[in-house]
């Protein structure tokens, strides 16, 4: 073989692992902290003018929201967060990347979600609303089933983005480790929970999304047009949220 012929290969060869350095860096950012070593920030709520829905003050409802496996600066969990917060409620963000940059065991994990509802009492909240986007979703959903009595009265409601129905307790931006078996399939038992009301919001193009799984009385799903990115509408996200969020509030 010639020169010529063996410098296409030798190419290929060049971009081959180029790509996987990339991809080995990518599925290790939570690791090495490239997607920031915060596990928890807070948002403030914005002061309202007015009364809300059921006329106590919206800072006394908090909301633990869990990030994507990007985290809380990139991708929409930054943007609901913050819009969250604009609409006077206080927010225990979690930095999913952060928190589950190495495998968690379930116990771990319900750990993870506990802590941040602790903090977000601690500052002052009466009853807090647990919210995920994407893999902060998914955790959400595999451990509100086995929350613990004593927490479950603190908790207004649960909003859900984009959960898919296979849980993996190791946050991959790459999706990589997403690719064998799951470590939790919660559809089963978080159907079965009616002590607090459930909003999932999927796109109606999804295939792999938990929502359609749930058909508790007090579970409710609601598509949005878009596969899983939702075409990248935070704004009409965050407003379907805010209604969820509402309809929870309210006297019944």
């Amino acid at each position: 073989m010639n020169a010529l012929a063996r410098r296409p290969a030798r190419r290929w060869h060049v971009w081959a692992g180029g790509l996987a350095i990339v991809l080995a860096v990518l599925a290790n950012a939570p690791r090495l902290g490239l997607l920031g070593w915060d596990r928890h920030r807070t948002y403030a709520a914005a002061p309202l003018h007015g009364s809300p829905l059921d006329g106590s003050p919206l800072t006394q409802t908090a909301v633990v929201f869990l990030s994507g496996d990007m985290g809380l600066d990139l991708g929409m969990s930054g943007d609901l967060a913050h819009g969250l917060a604009a609409h006077g409620y206080r927010v225990t963000g979690v930095s999913s990347p952060v928190a589950f940059a190495q495998h968690r065991t379930r116990a771990e994990a319900m750990g993870v979600v506990t802590d941040a509802i602790g903090s977000a009492l601690g500052a002052g909240a009466d009853r807090v609303v647990l919210a995920g986007q994407s893999y902060g979703a998914d955790i959400i959903a595999a451990v509100v089933p086995d929350l613990p009595a004593p927490l479950r009265r603190k908790i207004a409601g649960v909003v859900m983005v984009v959960p898919a129905d296979s849980v993996y307790l190791r946050a991959d931006p790459t999706g990589i480790a997403y690719l064998g078996a799951p470590d939790i399939r919660p559809a089963a038992a978080l159907g079965q929970v009616n002590w607090v009301p459930v909003s999932c919001i999927h796109g109606d193009e999804e295939t792999q999304s938990l929502c359609p799984l749930l058909h508790g009385p007090r579970q409710h799903a609601i598509a949005l047009p878009g596969n899983h990115y939702l075409q990248h509408d935070a704004r009409r996200v965050l407003a379907t949220m805010l209604g969820a969020i509402a309809a929870m509030r309210r006297p019944a």
